[in-house]
């Protein structure tokens, strides 16, 4: 169940940047491209997960290859690379570098867009109702997580 983990991962890095009070989740736009990025960053790393796990050799990213090549790497990872870029993001708002901080977002959402497809031609269809559940896990929590903060938002 590395793909529960690996979700885990990633709602906790969102968790403790909204338990920090960042920026970033007090402003409309930014709620919407966090949105994004979770769509497609969601499922490429479950699926990445499901089909890598202890298995580095499966993917093309060396950094992501060595996270996969050890016991929960791929959670810590789906951990630091969420909260890494948000923080980065978090860092441009603060600086007033708007532009960078949407710009790292869209990007972000574009590479986990390229990075799922890679995974196409894996995907098994005994596999499609699992993976389902667990993107779908994500995406209802970190969706009503948008909500909430879309309505305390400011602009």
């Amino acid at each position: 169940m590395i793909e529960l983990l690996v979700v885990a991962a990633i709602l906790l890095a969102v968790g403790i940047g909204i338990k920090l009070n960042f920026k970033i989740y007090h402003l409309k736009p930014f709620i919407i491209l966090l949105l994004l990025f979770a769509l497609t960053g969601i499922p490429d790393v479950v699926i990445t997960s499901h089909y890598a796990y202890l298995q580095p050799e499966k993917e093309g990213n060396p950094l992501a290859a060595y996270f996969l090549s050890f016991e929960y790497g791929i959670a810590i990872a789906a951990f630091l690379w969420a909260f890494g870029w948000i923080l980065l993001s978090e860092a441009f708002i603060r600086i007033k570098l708007y532009p960078l901080a949407y710009f790292t977002l869209f990007a972000l959402f574009s590479g986990h867009l390229l990075g799922t497809l890679t995974w196409a031609d894996n995907i098994q269809t005994e596999d499609i109702r699992f993976l389902s559940w667990i993107i779908a896990l994500g995406y209802t929590v970190l969706f009503w997580a948008g909500l909430q903060l879309w309505k305390k938002a400011k602009k």
